[in-house]
């Protein structure tokens, strides 16, 4: 009995708080987090722009690559390390609650959406111009910037 209450809150302060915090730090609805399949929905519309692109998680081979884009994106998104991103795949229940506690700022995904994959240009039906981003506050560039408005950051 005495281990199952541990059980249940050691879930809530390692799984269910962390992803209410970091959906609050994203400025969505701390609730969405707690809704399965909704959460990866807001998610994907979030970082990709299209809600509906965490279905292509349901085919193999590809939802690895899928997976591993979109944890780049959310560590990249609280500008964490590589090395933090690895330890975000392998350990969540350490790296989540490390982001949701922290005083990390989240960084407007929208810069994910500028970086196209090979099923975003399948699913294209008309060239657009793409729109690039600053890598480091994903401020909104012009085509020929050598340096970031609000940032000043270099543009590579």
């Amino acid at each position: 009995m005495v281990g199952d209450g541990i059980i249940t809150i050691l879930y809530l302060v390692l799984v269910v708080f962390p992803c209410w915090l970091i959906f609050k730090k994203m400025g969505l609805q701390g609730w969405e987090s707690l809704v399965p399949g909704y959460n990866l929905f807001k998610l994907f519309e979030k970082f990709f722009g299209n809600g509906w692109k965490f279905l292509l998680l349901m085919i193999p081979i590809y939802n690895i690559y899928l997976a591993i884009k979109f944890l780049l994106t959310f560590g990249k998104s609280f500008h964490k390390s590589t090395l933090f991103i690895v330890g975000l795949l392998f350990m969540p229940y350490i790296f989540l609650p490390l982001i949701a506690y922290s005083d990390d700022k989240y960084l407007d995904g929208s810069a994910a959406v500028a970086t196209e994959d090979f099923v975003t240009k399948l699913f294209s039906l008309t060239h657009t111009e793409k729109t690039v981003f600053c890598q480091e506050c994903g401020a909104k560039l012009s085509a020929d910037a050598v340096f970031c408005d609000e940032c000043g950051a270099k543009v590579e």
